[in-house]
């Protein structure tokens, strides 16, 4: 009867595929080492094991240590990637200030457009002998408000 506490020992092979990086790392006792190697020369599926981590580790160690040569590519990216930036801000600033004179140069336009219409109306009122206007009365937002809502105009397309 078996006793449910009691584990049973460790196979051969369990033990040793267990420990292989330990063996090959050279980090085991001699006895135990000479004992492994043993089963390793008897067991060819242990063995094929073994070789699989020796090409595995032997890939690890030849492996390159990211140092100078990855600091210089973070540079590289990391200037690439600041100058990207700094021509997309000045497109951005620029596009900001074409839509703010082109405004300005509408509201202009318009203005010129309203004086020759009122210029036009009041020459021909003299001609025809129609009565003078004595005041002209046009009601204008103060500067600052007429500016800040030619630039809005630009922001809603």
């Amino acid at each position: 009867m078996k006793d449910p506490d009691r584990t049973p020992p460790e196979s051969g092979c369990e033990r040793v595929r267990g420990r292989l990086e330990e063996l090959l790392d050279g980090g085991l006792d001699p006895l135990e080492e000479a004992r492994d190697q043993g089963h390793l020369e008897a067991c060819c599926d242990c063995r094929r094991e073994r070789e699989s981590w020796e090409s595995f580790l032997g890939l690890v160690r030849r492996a390159e240590v990211p140092g100078a040569s990855a600091a210089g590519e973070v540079g590289r990216m990391q200037r690439r990637l600041d100058e990207g930036l700094d021509r997309r801000f000045a497109l951005e600033d620029r596009a900001r200030r074409r839509v703010f004179w082109s405004s300005v140069a509408t509201a202009a336009a318009a203005l010129l457009v309203l004086v020759g219409v009122l210029w036009w109306a009041e020459g021909s009122r003299e001609l025809s002998g129609a009565r003078e206007l004595s005041r002209l009365e046009i009601s204008l937002p103060p500067w600052g408000e007429l500016f800040s809502q030619i630039g809005s105009l630009g922001r809603q397309r």
